[in-house]
């Protein structure tokens, strides 16, 4: 065929000739060199069948090879591409005769080489596919937390006393401060998430890449102002209404909501960064553009820093029960369990970012 596209899409794969790389649904696919060469071959003359001879004369133009060793690599690459021997939906085989590339390309660069590549054709989520995730995202962990929080200050902290002026304080903040988080995540993420109902078939532009891919840790740092500013409030607002409070209950409240302010972000920004990686940014034409590489790397140092704070929590709670009395060994101890557990999670969330950063990052990105 006459033209050479340089970015080449079929269903969930994208061949980036200039980068000598495979993709799937926005991530990078480890593939032998060679056969890559056979896919791109394959799709420049998938208008007929490519007879035998003339790939192994193609690929193995000054090495004597059999046939065997086309056979195998056709074998490889239809297990790179998943494509299932029986049915051939990639990769029909013409007995006798050769090869042929069948599936549908659905968009690929113009004619003429150096034409700008067009979005990607992972498909993009919904917008209200999106908005939903990043509500679940922050909700359902600040959710837990502010639970867990409650229970132990109403346990551990508050004294009988001052429990009336805490149930007030908890009734009207809670309630208040934390929707209207969500609603300035909200306002984030529409910016970010607003490029989805552009064309397809058109690029977004670098800016609204880079909101997607720290929208999480936009989500999350929202999420520390709003603990901090509870460990700010809670105490000043019951020594206010009660005049009970002392230094060491003021320290006691602003501790435990700042610490459960270090944990609340992290899984927001790990489970949005996630989706973002798989979803969004693919969905918005990111290939791992040589624009987007800083952002990438910055991310990428976000994820080590998040990994850090849920690793604060055990380390804290397990030094804490060193030094405490036997009534608060129980509390910390559960605390120090859920804390590993939290952890363990963050880690493994952390793993999963670190592999799809990877994929958008040349070799030389790579760690």
């Amino acid at each position: 065929m006459s033209s050479l596209p340089q970015i080449i899409r079929f269903g969930d794969f994208t061949v980036n000739r200039t980068r000598f790389e495979l993709w799937r649904s926005g991530e990078r696919i480890e593939i032998k060199p060679k056969s890559l060469d056979l896919l791109v071959y394959l799709i420049d003359h998938r208008d007929r069948v490519v007879e035998k001879d003339e790939i192994m004369e193609a690929l193995w133009s000054e090495t004597l090879v059999s046939e065997g060793s086309l056979s195998n690599l056709i074998y490889e690459l239809r297990a790179s591409l998943d494509d299932d021997a029986r049915a051939q939906t990639i990769i029909e085989t013409v007995r006798g005769r050769g090869v042929r590339f069948v599936a549908e390309v659905e968009s690929f660069e113009g004619d003429r080489a150096g034409t700008k590549p067009l979005a990607s054709s992972v498909s993009r989520p919904h917008l209200v596919e999106a908005v939903f995730v990043m509500l679940l995202c922050a909700f359902i962990p600040n959710s837990i937390l502010a639970g867990l929080n409650y229970a132990y200050n109403s346990s551990q902290v508050v004294t009988d006393p001052i429990r009336p002026a805490f149930e007030m304080v908890v009734a009207w903040y809670n309630p208040v401060v934390f929707p209207l988080s969500l609603c300035a995540g909200l306002i984030f993420a529409w910016k970010a998430f607003r490029p989805l109902q552009s064309d397809p078939g058109v690029e977004a532009s670098f800016s609204a890449r880079q909101r997607a891919l720290l929208l999480g840790h936009g989500i999350a740092l929202i999420g520390v102002v709003s603990w901090v500013l509870a460990g700010i409030l809670y105490p000043w607002l019951i020594d206010l209404m009660t005049d009970l409070v002392n230094a060491e209950g003021t320290l006691h409240f602003f501790a435990s909501l700042v610490l459960c302010g270090l944990v609340a972000p992290v899984f927001p920004f790990f489970s949005m960064t996630v989706y973002t990686l798989h979803r969004i940014y693919p969905g918005l034409g990111g290939s791992g553009q040589e624009s987007d590489q800083a952002t990438l790397l910055r991310l990428r140092q976000l994820a080590g820093a998040y990994l850090l704070a849920a690793g604060g929590v055990p380390l804290l709670s397990i030094t804490l029960l060193a030094i405490t009395g036997e009534h608060e060994r129980m509390v910390l101890a559960w605390v120090s369990g859920i804390g590993i557990l939290a952890l363990g999670a963050a880690f493994g969330m952390y793993r999963r970012v670190l592999t799809q950063i990877a994929g958008y990052t040349s070799k030389s990105d790579a760690f």
